[in-house]
């Protein structure tokens, strides 16, 4: 009687594992078709600033690089894993070093910015996993980001109404009296 409970536990455990492999197939294959024209466009804005003569040697790099990419579904992972250590690096370290070239066309970088944003969607399509890890990411900085603001504004109005009112000043004057006549 025991044996068949594990049993029938494995053979459930088995079930639910196919199917969350099945339904996790079904919705990749899904996002795959859905980006499939963004995908295209995304090739075409690509290549039309690979071939454009105004583009420097770094931005034709980072399109071929792009092209290249536009189906790796590693690279969703990559952005997924580095955004965290990106975005601690920018706030708080304050490095925010940019590597993205840009051309100094506005024609140009327009069409480089869109095929990114597409590119990032093409790729987070390939995997949904990687693109929740980046959603949950986004909404923490987004709560962080929010939550620091807050706190910020909150510091600056207190200390704005102790300097307007003067209380501030008054006990730290109370304080350097105090003890200058102890």
């Amino acid at each position: 009687m025991e044996r068949m409970t594990m049993d029938n536990i494995g053979l459930q455990a088995l079930l639910t594992i196919a199917g969350v492999i099945v339904a996790y197939a079904f919705v990749t294959n899904r996002l795959v078709t859905l980006t499939h024209r963004i995908r295209k466009r995304c090739t075409e804005l690509l290549m039309d600033v690979i071939l454009d003569e105004r583009a420097s040697a770094d931005v034709v790099s980072l399109g071929k690089h792009m092209l290249d990419n536009l189906l790796d579904r590693r690279v969703a992972w990559k952005m997924a894993l580095t955004f965290s250590l990106t975005v601690f690096r920018a706030k708080v370290l304050k490095k925010r070093k940019t590597e993205f070239p840009f051309t100094g066309d506005s024609e140009l970088d327009h069409k480089l910015a869109v095929a990114s944003i597409m590119f990032a969607i093409s790729n987070f399509a390939l995997s949904p996993l990687a693109a929740a890890v980046m959603i949950v990411q986004l909404l923490v900085v987004a709560v962080l980001s929010a939550s620091q603001r807050m706190l910020v504004g909150l510091l600056r109005e207190s200390i704005g109404h102790n300097v307007a009112t003067g209380s501030m000043w008054t006990k730290v004057n109370d304080q350097h009296q105090n003890h200058g006549h102890a």
